[in-house]
């Protein structure tokens, strides 16, 4: 609902655009304009499809509510439609015609379409809009077509908005608003409309046992009206502002990553939580944001280079709405998919400059293929970062890095946020971090408070001015801030309440300065700096610089002694000096330890000043010498008295002296051949993920191994949920994993599906085992594999579908075989294997699996 101030604009701007009779030029307006209620008057003609009785209404609402089709009879699995016709007298020339609706769609399952038509008096379509799904998941999209046959695609809108489709033609040309939001322009014919339609019909989607997955919604219909005058669209709800000629970050940013669809409730979480930051995909969602004091990134729904009319119009119905921030143009960019990005932001630059162009770069451990480059890791990752600049132009330079592992942190962290931290100062742009905020993949761990804590404030300390969690809430993930099964949020949103405002306070008194410096206190990641010997501010005591003992990686993963390793957590203190050009004036103090305080004594040229983050306060410290208490993973910044400044170094020097004592770290991911796995403690799998289930039924037996029999209390054939495990040593290159399993008897063909996956470390899949029915046995390529051939086996009887899985891995390519015959052989990633996840996917999935061994193979080796 709109709030009071804003109804009556509306609803006056409405009446301008929709009122009725009136006199123009001295000749009397001609057409109709109706306030449906009920359902629809004798003047609406009904025709369709005759697999239904009709279509229902919300009896209980005074205006005219559709909520679907009666009597449904699925044989043909046909569509349900119903076509109202309203023929009038010819209406020659200039005209406007509205359908003024409002529409509330189920999430991802509705599939319909509900559409305007202006027929001339020859029967042919003069234009049509209103919006349509195709697809039993996703958004729809908005319809805009002048004439036949449609041409051009169409933006996606919410599940949840309202507002008046508006066809008019003026002169020659047709053009098509939703809203204020020009949707399309082009030549129409000039015959008099002889015709009004409405189309409404229900897309239908069935399951294997023909239960209908689609489903329709409720569509009020708020006014009906013809007109043989141009009347103008309605004003925005908002009053435009004017934006500034170049782009500005504002107030530091908090964030997020795939979370709900905007609706009035997300909204007023996300204001709460702290957040500042949302994304939407069209004015609608802008309007939401406004109203909670968020700012709005949008998604681009459409080729900015194939629609570039489309792309314009759909800029400047949002281009000076005030919640309006920026338009996203890619994720992750790398080698051609930089090219593509790279239209798109030329495409924003054209239209305004002032614009946010927003891109997300990649991590460090992105492969040479991805980032399109070469040599080592931090080498292939600086050429990244240049042609990055070159092509992209970033405004904001955000990437994203995930850290937390199950069995430490991995070790690219920090020089991570070094290397964005001095791109950033180079070229002269302002940095974000997208952060981890869950776990997706058994070998990670979701964080905590104090874990989550830890991330902004050494964000903070390398110069970040924006935090983003990956993920809000979004199925497969989990442990983020909004369970994507109950809706609620958790444990981790309460803590980040006050997280996203201290980041957000302390971000705002380092905005104006410049990052001076990032210093390490204790242990020395790879590619960071020390605490120099001769540093203008000393800790008391000084903690001892002692490398971490990691190396430059060669390659994009883990191995040897590389800083792709995962670690203990990092220890000792990390600090952030900032200050006007080039003279100190603030310094931020991060305790690494989020498990624990930590107390120490920050020792300083001058008297200092202590910042509350709680409050937004400064106060005095007491003097130039100040004991310092510091939560686990939290900072307290600081700044020298009365604005004053100092040098980085003592007795005026301008080059650091560090001393950092080296490190001889034992291989902690090289040195084992095999892994075996025989379920006799289950302890080492989690069951993370479930949908429409309580999750997997699965125990350990003697003599059989592990028995999965089915889902507990699965909700329809889409039930799914995942039990997932790490392998403690990754294992590269070549290998042979052999998979003892059997189909029990009580499996029911037609209901089930078992997926069983080998991962990379990170999660994403390296070769698919999938076994449909419990008899077909097929394989699939992982993350850019190529199939080379593929033929599923069809086992005849249980007594055949028992034995031996081999699934063999020489170089790029992946043979599957089950008891020695082959059925899948295909290429894919060479990264180490370091998870397998078996994925259930209906209530009567059921395996037995007696033993999982992966086997390095010999260079030498010839036998499969």
């Amino acid at each position: 609902m709109y709030p009071a101030k804003m109804i009556l604009p509306v609803l006056l701007a409405a009446a301008a655009l929709l009122g009725h009779a009136s006199e123009k030029n001295g000749s009397a307006v001609c057409g109709f304009d109706e306030k449906p209620s009920g359902d629809f008057s004798r003047n609406w003609v009904p025709t369709g499809s005759g697999n239904h009785s009709g279509l229902e209404f919300d009896s209980r609402e005074k205006e005219l509510t559709v909520t679907g089709f009666g009597k449904m009879r699925h044989d043909g699995k046909k569509a349900f439609s119903v076509v109202l016709e309203r023929t009038v007298e010819p209406l020659p020339g200039n005209f406007t015609a509205v359908m003024d609706i409002k529409w509330s769609l189920p999430a991802a399952v509705f599939m319909g379409e509900v559409l305007l038509q202006v027929v001339s008096t020859g029967g042919k379509l003069i234009a049509e809009a209103g919006f349509i799904d195709n697809w039993i998941s996703g958004s729809p999209r908005s319809a805009a077509w002048v004439g036949s046959p449609r041409k051009g695609g169409m933006f996606w809108l919410p599940d949840q908005a309202d507002g008046p489709f508006i066809i008019t033609r003026s002169g020659k040309i047709c053009t098509i608003h939703l809203g204020h939001w020009k949707l399309a322009e082009d030549p129409a014919i000039g015959e008099p409309v002889g015709k009004i339609r409405l189309v409404i019909s229900h897309k239908t989607v069935y399951d294997r046992g023909n239960t209908l997955l689609s489903r329709f919604g409720r569509i009020t219909f708020r006014r009906l009206c013809l007109r043989n005058e141009v009347l103008p669209p309605p004003p925005p709800r908002y009053a435009p502002v004017e934006r500034k000629p170049k782009f500005e970050i504002g107030t530091p940013i908090v964030s997020y990553w795939a979370g709900p669809p905007m609706s009035e409730k997300f909204a007023k979480e996300l204001a709460v939580g702290g957040w500042n930051l949302a994304w939407g995909l069209t004015y609608h969602d802008l309007d939401i944001m406004h109203r909670h004091n968020l700012r709005g990134l949008m998604w681009m729904t459409l080729s900015m280079s194939a629609n570039p009319r489309r792309v314009r119009w759909y800029l400047d119905s949002i281009r000076r709405h005030p919640a309006f921030y920026g338009i996203h143009c890619g994720d992750e960019p790398g080698g051609a998919k930089m090219l593509g990005c790279q239209k798109g932001v030329q495409f924003i630059e054209n239209y305004d400059p002032g614009i946010l162009h927003f891109n997300n770069m990649f991590p460090i451990n992105a492969s040479n293929k991805q980032l399109g480059h070469t040599g080592t890791a931090v080498e292939a990752y600086g050429k990244h970062i240049a042609e990055y600049f070159e092509r992209l132009k970033p405004q904001i330079l955000c990437y994203d890095k995930y850290n937390l592992w199950k069995n430490g942190d991995e070790g690219s962290y920090f020089i991570n946020q070094a290397i964005i931290r001095k791109a950033g100062l180079k070229y002269g742009v302002k940095t974000m971090n997208i952060v981890q905020g869950c776990s997706y993949s058994p070998v990670l761990r979701a964080p905590n408070g104090n874990e989550y804590r830890y991330l902004a404030y050494t964000s903070l300390a390398y110069g970040s001015q924006g935090l983003v969690n990956y993920v809000y809430g979004h199925k497969g993930h989990w442990g983020s801030v909004h369970d994507p099964e109950t809706g609620k949020t958790t444990a981790l949103y309460d803590a980040c309440k006050s997280i996203n405002r201290e980041f957000v306070a302390i971000a705002k008194e380092l905005q104006p300065l410049t990052s001076l410096a990032v210093w390490h206190a204790g242990e020395i990641p790879f590619g960071t700096d020390p605490w120099p010997e001769n540093s203008a501010f000393a800790l008391l005591p000084q903690p001892e610089n002692i490398s971490q003992g990691l190396t430059d990686a060669k390659v994009h993963y883990a191995q040897e002694r590389n800083f792709f390793n995962v670690r203990p957590p990092v220890k000792g203190f990390l600090t952030g000096v900032f200050g006007p050009r080039d003279k100190a004036s603030h310094l931020l103090l991060v305790n690494l330890d989020y498990r624990k305080n930590a107390g120490i004594t920050l020792k300083s040229p001058l008297p200092l000043e202590r910042f509350d983050q709680f409050t937004g306060n400064w106060s005095d410290a007491g003097g130039c010498s100040v004991r310092l208490d510091i939560p686990p993973g939290s900072g307290i910044l600081m700044r020298l008295k009365n604005h004053q400044v100092c040098g980085l170094y003592a007795s005026g020097g301008n080059l650091p002296i560090v001393k950092v004592k080296p490190r001889t770290v034992r291989e902690s991911q090289s040195g084992s051949d095999e892994f075996v796995d025989t379920f006799r403690n289950l302890a080492a799998w989690s069951q993370d993920y479930r949908r429409n289930c309580a999750g997997i039924d699965y125990r350990s037996v003697p003599g059989t191994g592990l028995l999965i029999n089915g889902l507990k209390s699965a909700d329809g054939p889409q039930a799914s949920a995942y039990l997932d495990r790490g392998i403690p040593v990754l294992l590269e290159g070549d290998f042979q994993c052999s998979i003892e399993m059997g189909i029990p008897h009580r499996a029911k063909s037609g209901s089930s599906e078992v997926c069983l996956t080998l991962q990379v470390p990170n999660g994403e899949p390296l070769v698919n085992l999938h076994i449909g029915n419990g008899r077909i046995f097929s394989g699939s390529p992982g993350f850019r594999g190529r199939i080379m051939s593929s033929s599923p086996l069809k086992m005849l009887n249980d007594i055949q579908a028992r034995g031996e899985i081999k699934i063999i891995r020489r170089g790029d390519v992946f043979t599957l075989l089950m008891n020695d015959v082959p059925f899948y052989q295909g290429t894919g990633d060479t990264s180490p294997v370091g998870n397998i996840r078996i994925a259930l996917t209906g209530k009567d999935s059921r395996l037995e699996l007696r033993s999982i061994v992966i086997r390095k193979i010999k260079p030498d080796s010839r036998k499969t």
